[in-house]
């Protein structure tokens, strides 16, 4: 629970800085879509590449 509120935060700590700030509740939303889909992205970045070095995946 802890982890999904400081994304959220996280994601809406980016509507509010910046050039981001002054568009509207729409283009703010899409925005911290955006920081939170990029953050799962890079977050599945260190599991696929675990995965990938596992010895099961040693013959691709």
């Amino acid at each position: 629970m802890i982890l999904f509120l400081s994304g959220m935060l996280l994601a809406y700590s980016f509507t509010l800085i910046g050039h981001v700030a002054e568009l509207n509740l729409i283009g703010g939303f899409a925005i911290g879509l955006h920081v939170l889909g990029i953050s799962l992205w890079i977050g599945s970045l260190y599991p696929l590449w675990y995965l990938w070095d596992s010895p099961s995946m040693q013959g691709w």
